[in-house]
């Protein structure tokens, strides 16, 4: 017997390669066929997602015709509600077996399927990103991440099966580990954003995976004999070869229609346009530590331009921000020394600097930008360096500080001086979220023009060095 799989994982919510992966398991499946995500379908970057609180996701995957899709680290961090919305499709199964709700108890969430092709019984199990670290963040919307070596383990005791296909949203490295370890017949990979030509054979178990944003179909096909697999043969097809299915193309945009029609709608008008730079101070990214203070209180505050692409205008609806501020990151708050704050703060004055693209997890920005600082912060800028004061008082080098800026930059990217672990905690808002609820406070806005970064002024410094002379 041939069973096939044809499968996708991180598309992201690029949504506008559907059409082309819809013709191309049409094409392509056979008469026995799974076809599977291996997690982060959906992504809070998409107006549509967040137009229809996640439900045009579940709408997508049945029209492209998906049998199951695990749970990413994306679809996990949606957000209330949108994540019921995610679990609760009655079309596609939705799978992860080491995810509960926080605090313990137990979720409405399916952990595996069966499936039966002619007289061979197929389990597919779903797991989720498997580090306890993940924790810190699926703490803060009520979920929680079980070890998944544990959670796998006693899924495949509990459901006896012939072939057991582990849908996985742990990364490359990890797959590896699981087949070192589980005698599981297949993994089906995501995570890592990995494209593999052909897929990896480690003690019994084949792993394949299909690299992102629904640029490639996986393929699988499997040979079984005796209930047995025999061999795996693997490819992928590049999706820009296939023309678009008109169905899907059609719901897509029907569903960013509807979507667009609810975020467009103003909710708040502001004294003046709030203008963003990638380089030089900018109203929105003051606002955006001013208003992080307000989250998580601290010393000070920072945040870096790339977090928005661009300025809001004086009529905003939610369209707008989410526009703006793309990223699904999170206000943090951690301690770091002066020190470290001011080597931040003096690379964020290099242009070039500025300029720098990262790629790294959650950043939908296109340049890291300058740093912004909170306006109880002024910073002085001198020929060859800089001086910080805080609340009117130098900032002391060897002191350590409680800043409230966000996990980009306390991972370290973009700027290396502001990693920092040191009590790191974390707020569910997101910067999106902030802008939104903040943008009522008008003192907040206005207090948006004030400028923190100063030239020094050196005839002023000389004239009053001669009037203390006098």
């Amino acid at each position: 017997m041939k069973l096939q799989i044809l499968h996708t994982n991180d598309i992201h919510s690029h949504f506008e390669k559907l059409p082309m992966i819809r013709t191309c398991i049409r094409q392509n499946q056979k008469e026995n066929t799974l076809v599977l995500d291996g997690g982060d379908f959906h992504d809070m970057r998409s107006l549509t997602l967040l137009g229809s609180d996640a439900k045009a996701g579940s709408l997508f995957l049945k029209a492209c015709g998906y049998d199951a899709m695990t749970l990413g680290n994306n679809d996990l961090w949606s957000g209330e509600g949108n994540f019921e919305n995610i679990i609760q499709n009655e079309d596609v199964n939705v799978l992860s077996c080491n995810i509960d709700y926080y605090p313990s108890r137990e979720i409405p969430l399916k952990k595996s399927i069966m499936k039966r092709f002619e007289d061979v019984k197929v389990c597919i199990i779903g797991v989720s990103v498997g580090k306890d670290s993940y924790n810190s963040f699926s703490h803060l919307y009520g979920l929680h991440v079980k070890d998944p070596l544990v959670c796998i383990r006693e899924e495949m005791e509990s459901n006896e099966a012939d072939i057991y296909i582990l849908l996985s949203h742990m990364g490359i490295e990890q797959d590896r580990e699981i087949a070192q370890k589980l005698p599981v017949d297949i993994i089906i990979g995501g995570h890592s954003h990995t494209l593999m030509e052909r897929c990896e054979y480690i003690n019994g178990t084949y792993i394949h995976q299909a690299k992102e944003y629904g640029e490639h179909v996986g393929e699988c096909l499997i040979d079984i004999e005796n209930k047995k697999i025999r061999s795996v043969v693997s490819k992928n097809y590049d999706t820009k070869d296939y023309p678009a299915d008109e169905e899907v193309k059609q719901l897509i945009a029907s569903e960013e229609k509807k979507a667009l029609e609810i975020l467009n709608r103003p909710f708040a008008v502001l004294p003046f346009e709030m203008s963003h730079d990638w380089i030089k101070e900018d109203d929105l990214t003051n606002f955006i530590a001013d208003a992080s203070l307000k989250v998580m209180p601290a010393d000070l505050a920072i945040a870096n331009s790339g977090l928005c692409l661009h300025g809001l205008d004086q009529e905003v609806s939610k369209a707008d921000v989410f526009d703006a501020a793309p990223s699904p990151l999170n206000i943090s708050r951690a301690y770091l020394t002066g020190e470290k704050i001011l080597e931040a703060l003096k690379l964020s004055l290099d242009p070039a600097y500025c300029l720098h693209e990262e790629r790294t997890c959650g950043f939908r920005g296109k340049k890291i930008g300058h740093l912004a600082v909170s306006k109880n912060v002024e910073v002085i800028i001198k020929k060859d360096e800089i001086e910080v004061f805080l609340d009117g008082k130098r900032l002391n080098k060897q002191k350590k500080y409680l800043v409230s800026a966000n996990d980009f930059l306390f991972r370290g990217s973009g700027y290396p001086p502001l990693f920092s672990e040191d009590h790191l905690e974390f707020d569910k808002l997101m910067i999106k979220d902030v802008i939104i609820q903040y943008l009522s406070d008008k003192k907040l806005v206005l207090e948006s023009k004030s400028r923190r970064f100063k030239k020094f002024d050196y005839g002023r410094d000389l004239d009053e060095n001669k009037m203390q002379g006098m």
